[in-house]
């Protein structure tokens, strides 16, 4: 399981949406969410 860092939902590794944003890799539990939280990256 790897936990979705914008919501805080834990989701399973092969059913996690994978993105590498600024070298590191991030799972997501779908695109939205690692839709805001690359919004928030850029914002903070």
């Amino acid at each position: 399981m790897v936990m979705d860092p914008n919501n805080g939902v834990y989701i399973p590794k092969t059913e996690a949406i994978k993105k590498t944003i600024n070298g590191k890799e991030y799972y997501f539990s779908s695109e939205q969410s690692a839709e805001e939280f690359i919004k928030k990256q850029k914002t903070s």
